[in-house]
C-alpha cells in the first residue's frame, strides 16, 4: 500500500481539509509556549530533586544524631552497670558487717548477767 503524504491527503475528496494552517507566527507562539512549559517543568524537577536531596541530608543528619544517641546510651548503660557493681559491693560489705556484728553479739555473755546488782534495787 503506497503511503499518502499530507498534500496527497488534502486532494482526496473523502478526507476533510485540515482545520487550520500553521503559520510562522503560530509555530513561533507554540514553540514559545512549549519552551515556557519545559522551563516550568525543569524548575519543578529541580525543586523536587532539591527537596529529595534535602530529605536525604535530613535523613543522614537524623541517622548521625541517632548513632550519637545510641553511643551515649551505651556509655550511660556502662555507667549504670558500674554503679550496679558498686552497689552490689556495698551490699556485700554491709551483709558481711552485719554477720560480723551478729557473731560478736552471740559470743559475748549476756549483758544483764555481767552487771553487778544495783543497790537499792528490789
Amino acid at each position: 500500500a503506497p503511503s499518502i503524504c499530507a498534500e496527497g491527503a488534502s486532494s482526496l475528496p473523502h478526507l476533510a481539509p485540515p482545520p487550520f494552517t500553521e503559520t510562522h507566527e503560530s509555530l513561533s507562539t507554540r514553540a514559545q509556549s512549549t519552551a515556557h512549559a519545559i522551563i516550568a517543568l525543569s524548575a519543578q524537577v529541580e525543586r523536587v530533586l532539591t527537596d529529595e536531596l534535602d530529605d536525604a541530608l535530613n535523613v543522614e543528619q537524623q541517622m548521625k544524631e541517632l548513632e550519637e544517641l545510641q553511643a551515649e546510651n551505651r556509655r550511660v548503660g556502662g555507667l549504670v552497670e558500674e554503679e550496679k557493681l558498686k552497689v552490689a559491693q556495698v551490699m556485700d560489705a554491709v551483709g558481711s558487717a552485719m554477720q560480723s556484728i551478729s557473731s560478736h553479739q552471740n559470743q559475748k555473755p549476756p549483758q544483764a548477767a555481767s552487771d553487778p546488782p544495783r543497790r537499792g534495787a528490789p
